[in-house]
């Protein structure tokens, strides 16, 4: 579905659900009424219109309500719509708490997907994106019998399963997983982040920028990519063009209330945006997790860096690894530079602790325990 038509859905639908939750306030038709108004809770909350969202929940929560009615299937999208919320919090107990209250129901329900996707992006936002994987594998699995209600959800679905590849330091692996998705806005986003992450910036830049300068994919869409268009655009040189995006982004972010697509991004990349265009980065982005701290592969690394890396083991003097790889002392250096920068590290320690973690020279020889720390920094 083009960015266009999906805008165009989700304005038709919120409309459609207004004009029922009114005429079922008209007619005293109160269970009509909690449907209609919890999928309108719904489609703002997938649009990202959080401000809004938080308002109309607490209007509803002093209505009368019919007896019994949490848990209900009908209430579905109260539920859903509350989770949301609870994650843009980053609060994922609250969020899993709403979740189960339709567990009875997911077996028939038609937002399974959603409810799919929040479970896994709770994980994500847990920094814990092989778990995510694992929870949304297996409540695919769990419909198999049934596909997602549209191509909208499909894409949702393909573009949650890229971003937790991506946090878990599989940028290739993410963009594959978005092959039979790539239109939608959900899918674009993703493979700009896992271009971004394999160093393609003109190439996150391309697919971003018109997602960012579009009003149609609702302001947690533009404001994603707004961040992505910044953060590549620092990285390629155009410090005004980045300075204007994280700006653009942050108007949205606190006029819909928005706080996760902060979590979306490398942190410290994120961070040297931020202060380059005046902000205090700390006080943005405090409390805030950060999932896609060091999304790296064995790939993003040259052959040279790879060799640095695994002589690290050995040494952690740059005359030594210059003797041993016979190179000279600065291009040791400007490979050290890489190797951290890539791997999010800051330190020849951190930067074999996350080798290790992620299998990166699990195929090279010897192993030997590293040695004494000397001469960390690569600066």
């Amino acid at each position: 579905m083009h960015t266009s038509s999906a805008a165009a859905s989700a304005e038709r639908a919120e409309a459609l659900f207004r004009r029922g939750a009114e005429t079922a306030r008209a007619t005293d038709q109160s269970w009509r009424e909690l449907y209609a108004t919890g999928m309108l809770s719904l489609v703002m909350a997938t649009r990202g219109d959080i401000t809004a969202l938080r308002a109309r929940l607490d209007r509803e929560q002093q209505r009368r309500r019919p007896h019994g009615w949490e848990g209900t299937y009908i209430a579905a999208g109260h539920h859903l719509a509350r989770a949301f919320v609870a994650i843009e919090d980053f609060d994922t107990d609250a969020a899993r708490a709403e979740l189960d209250l339709l567990a009875p129901h997911e077996v028939t329900i038609e937002h399974w997907p959603l409810i799919a996707h929040l479970r896994a992006i709770a994980a994500l936002v847990d920094e814990t994106p092989s778990l995510g994987l694992e929870s949304l594998s297996a409540d695919i699995a769990a419909h198999s019998h049934r596909p997602p209600t549209s191509r909208a959800m499909t894409a949702l679905l393909d573009s949650t399963r890229a971003n937790l590849l991506l946090a878990a330091g599989r940028p290739e692996r993410a963009r594959d997983a978005l092959r039979s998705s790539r239109r939608h806005r959900f899918a674009i986003l993703a493979r700009a982040r896992a271009e971004l992450a394999l160093g393609h910036d003109s190439d996150a830049i391309a697919l971003a920028s018109p997602l960012a300068l579009s009003e149609k994919p609702g302001p947690r869409a533009r404001s994603e990519a707004l961040l992505l268009v910044a953060i590549a655009s620092h990285r390629a040189g155009q410090l005004e063009e980045a300075r204007r995006a994280v700006r653009e982004a942050r108007v949205l972010l606190e006029t819909f209330g928005l706080r996760r697509p902060l979590t979306t991004l490398p942190h410290e990349e994120l961070a040297a945006v931020l202060r380059s265009a005046g902000a205090d980065a700390e006080a943005v982005l405090a409390g805030t997790p950060h999932p896609f701290a060091g999304t790296i592969d064995a790939e993003l690394l040259t052959a040279q860096e790879l060799r640095v890396l695994a002589a690290l083991r050995t040494t952690g003097r740059r005359a030594e690894l210059a003797s041993e790889l016979h190179l000279s002392p600065n291009t040791v250096k400007t490979h050290l530079t890489g190797i951290y920068r890539k791997l999010g590290v800051g330190s020849r320690s951190e930067a074999l602790a996350a080798a290790e973690l992620r299998g990166i020279l699990e195929r090279e020889q010897g192993g030997q325990p590293p040695a004494r720390d000397v001469d960390e920094r690569a600066g």
